[in-house]
């Protein structure tokens, strides 16, 4: 089996909301990302996030019964900047949808306003990792 490379990571995600605006009241006013772009009805944050509007777009059911995207993640460096958003979520009176400890890393996840999942997590640092017999063990607590 090949393995990616650890320096692999995604560019860019691009997501369908409703309502640019209510969308860019979450992404900047809750999250504090910034508009680096604009074209039309569709914006780029932090030069990370592609938001394009399709109008009448139904809000993602919690549970989809299709394929597609349920969560994408969002890395902050640190412990401080995760609760630094944690604090930001719970001053915007934001609900999380959940949080865990994976032993590698921890996440908050929430949804969206139009219902697309977000988990923003930290990763500890590696040699705090648990490692029993050359393996590195998580958790889905």
């Amino acid at each position: 089996m090949g393995t990616l490379s650890s320096d692999t990571h995604i560019g860019r995600v691009r997501l369908r909301v409703g309502d640019l605006e209510r969308a860019l009241t979450f992404y900047r006013g809750v999250l504090g990302m910034q508009v680096t772009r604009e074209e039309g009805s569709t914006l780029t944050l932090a030069d990370l996030l592609i938001l394009e509007e399709h109008p009448g777009i139904a809000r993602r059911p919690a549970r989809p019964v299709t394929t597609g995207l349920s969560t994408w993640r969002c890395f902050v460096p640190d412990r401080r900047e995760l609760g630094r958003s944690l604090l930001g979520l719970h001053q915007a009176g934001y609900p999380l949808r959940g949080m865990s400890d994976h032993a590698v890393s921890e996440s908050l996840y929430l949804d969206d306003p139009d219902g697309n999942g977000l988990e923003i997590y930290a990763d500890r640092p590696r040699s705090a990792w648990p490692v029993r017999d050359g393996v590195v063990h998580m958790t889905v607590d």
